[in-house]
């Protein structure tokens, strides 16, 4: 008996150390296994035009993302610490493999993309423009993304002084002043100060001496660069970080590969204050084609091209693109089929949005104006209309910066019966004469000293700006792109103020918190 029991406790404590051993080895294992990298899915399936993320788990060094076919599917977002985080967009139907590069070791993501066609919907969507029908066009492999090779390191003022507001507020008027005097009196115009004024901070990030000193004057009043870049840095990144309505700045750096050795001091500033990309490019025809689709793609599909030619002597582009779309926080109550009177006197047919009703009005040289905010109420539209025997454009010449923004402080609530037209159309033009004039010359000659950006030493060769506006009654869509190309608000009143726009007018779109114009422009016509 005795000899039974010594047997059985033998053969439980034997059981019992088995079973710890291989509770230990269970528990060891994960703990193993987790220390090695892996991709979060080996597999995925797309509808064309949506994203998800991919992370390589673990990863210990930087991590080198690519598509076997960018056009199928794109890398279009890497963060993370080492970059360990992608996000991919399908772009048309087909399949492809994303592949992640950790050290020596490579790690495999097939995906394949799908396309439904969507149904018709009854009435057109009064929602911005969803995502997945904005089209992405591929750059070329033989513009080299070197993006990734630079970490944003955010450095941004949002709470910008009144220094900063009231040179900025000049620039944009003095700007749009000088385009007006230069372009015919027929054409609408419309330029976006914001745009202009992010491409040149990026390229006075490269200037130095009196080519600095007089870009620092003429953009910022003399505010020191950097504080000025943070400023204006700022108040974009507020205005993106809106959920209410669609603001976006893009900004990229183009290198000629071969002939520039960009500084990398000039990309990470650049990086800091604007988020901007870096790509290497041979400057040849693919190249323009690669900037235009950067450009396409930035602008949602709202400006297809800027660039028409690059030179021999061409070295370096930097590109800025500023989209706006919002919708009115209160609807227009009628639309009425009406005339406008152009500038030259003719009668068009014209869509006229009607409302009756309590708004922001000030007045500004003789002119009604009128501020109708989109929803958020980050960014309002502002309507002025010239005294009735004054052209838009002479009155446009008589407007300053500190005109506007004491105007623009004095606005109260009135009751209004507002009559203005839905219209749509594009603008370009070419900024370095205009440039020149508001006092930025050294930019422009040999004597330009951009030593800060690279070798071999540039100069301006041309700043390009082209914009785009689509208003009606449900809101606003609005986009810039400026190329700077260097070489080798409850009163009532008995009765309404009346403004009824059914002639020239001159408008803007305007950050409500600084007063400053993201965009301004005349309408001259709506044909």
């Amino acid at each position: 008996m005795k000899r039974c029991i010594r047997r059985l406790l033998s053969l439980m404590i034997i059981c019992s150390m088995t079973f710890v051993t291989l509770g230990f080895a269970a528990f060891a294992w994960p703990v193993s296994a987790a220390s090695k990298p892996a991709l979060s899915k080996k597999t995925v399936t797309l509808k064309k035009g949506k994203t998800t993320t991919i992370k390589l788990k673990n990863a210990r060094k930087k991590v080198v993302w690519k598509s076997s076919n960018s056009k199928v599917v794109k890398v279009v977002k890497k963060k993370g610490k080492y970059r360990s985080t992608v996000t991919i967009k399908g772009l048309k139907k087909g399949k492809a493999t994303i592949t992640a590069k950790c050290g020596k070791k490579t790690y495999k993501c097939r995906v394949t993309v799908k396309y439904t066609k969507p149904k018709p919907e009854p009435h057109p969507s009064p929602e911005p423009e969803p995502e997945e029908n904005i089209e992405i066009l591929p750059l070329s492999e033989s513009s080299e993304d070197l993006t990734a090779n630079y970490t944003r390191n955010p450095a941004g003022n949002s709470t910008p002084d009144e220094a900063f507001c009231s040179a900025v507020t000049d620039f944009s008027i003095d700007l749009f002043k000088s385009i007006s005097a230069a372009t015919g009196s027929n054409g609408s115009i419309l330029v976006s100060p914001d745009s202009v004024e992010t491409a040149l901070a990026m390229l006075e990030t490269g200037a130095a001496g009196d080519t600095k000193t007089e870009m620092e004057a003429v953009l910022g009043g003399g505010m020191d660069h950097a504080e000025f870049c943070s400023y204006l840095a700022g108040m974009n990144d507020r205005l993106a970080n809106s959920d209410k309505i669609i603001f976006q700045q893009s900004n990229s750096l183009w290198a000629r590969k071969g002939l520039m050795d960009v500084s990398n001091s000039f990309i990470q500033q650049n990086k800091d204050w604007f988020d901007s990309c870096f790509y290497v490019a041979p400057f040849n025809n693919e190249t323009v084609g690669d900037m235009n689709n950067w450009v396409y793609n930035n602008t949602r599909n709202m400006i297809r091209s800027v660039i028409d030619q690059l030179y021999d002597d061409d070295r370096m582009v930097l590109i800025n693109t500023t989209v706006f779309e919002g919708k009115w926080e209160v609807p227009f109550e009628s639309v009425t089929d009406e005339t406008f009177i152009n500038a030259a006197g003719t009668k068009e047919k014209a869509s006229m949005l009607n409302e009756l009703g309590s708004c922001n009005y000030f007045e500004m040289n003789g002119a009604r104006c009128f501020e109708r905010r989109y929803k958020g109420g980050e960014i309002s539209f502002v309507g002025i209309l010239p005294p009735e025997n004054t052209t838009a454009d002479a009155f446009v010449q008589d407007m300053s910066g500190s005109g506007f923004r004491s105007a623009w402080n004095s606005r109260t609530q009135e009751h209004v019966m507002l009559t203005m037209p839905e219209f749509t159309y594009d603008y370009g033009t070419e900024l370095g004469p205009v440039l020149q004039v508001m006092g930025m010359n050294k930019a422009f000659s040999t004597a330009a000293d951009f030593s800060g950006m690279g070798k071999p030493s540039v100069m301006v060769d041309r700043v390009i700006h082209k914009t785009h506006i689509e208003l009606d009654r449900n809101g606003t869509k609005a986009a810039a792109a400026t190329a700077v190309i260097s070489k080798a608000s409850s009163v009532y009143i008995e009765a309404p103020i009346e403004i009824r726009m059914d002639r020239p007018f001159v408008y803007a779109l305007v950050d409500t918190e600084t007063g400053i114009p993201l965009f301004i422009g005349t309408v001259r016509t709506l044909n």
